[in-house]
């Protein structure tokens, strides 16, 4: 094959053993980027996808089987309350009106209820209401 054949000029005689050792020195290159960059790479996207797909399941569940989700308030005094609230915006509502009520100091039990929650479970001094 001559140079003006094709797109490709493949050398010979002589120059074929630079060739091949250009070509060896490629793919020995080739092998050591995807071994240490590509294929951690790759699986970090993996890990990141399966946290995401979890993340999504447990929220999706959580919404479908109609858990409630736990919010609690510690006053300065120690005092613990904890609300079982159903629904992702009721208990952000909850959230917001309780930690508007321990910033001013006032009756947090009225102010969850006032947002949507249920009458506060109280415990006592510090003491967490969560079995361990």
């Amino acid at each position: 094959m001559d140079g003006g054949d094709g797109l490709w000029h493949f050398p010979s005689d002589a120059d074929d053993l630079f060739f091949g050792i250009g070509i060896a020195i490629a793919v020995i290159l080739f092998a050591v980027v995807a071994w240490f960059f590509l294929l951690p790479l790759l699986l970090v996207v993996f890990d990141v996808a399966l946290i995401v797909v979890f993340v999504l399941l447990g929220l999706l569940s959580r919404v479908l089987l109609g858990r409630p989700w736990v919010v609690e308030a510690v006053c300065a005094d120690g005092t613990d309350f904890t609300w079982e609230v159903t629904g992702v915006r009721k208990s952000m509502r909850v959230i917001a009106a309780v930690t508007r009520a321990l910033e001013n100091g006032s009756d947090v039990g009225r102010a969850a209820v006032s947002a949507g929650a249920n009458a506060p479970r109280r415990n006592g001094r510090g003491e967490s209401m969560r079995k361990s």
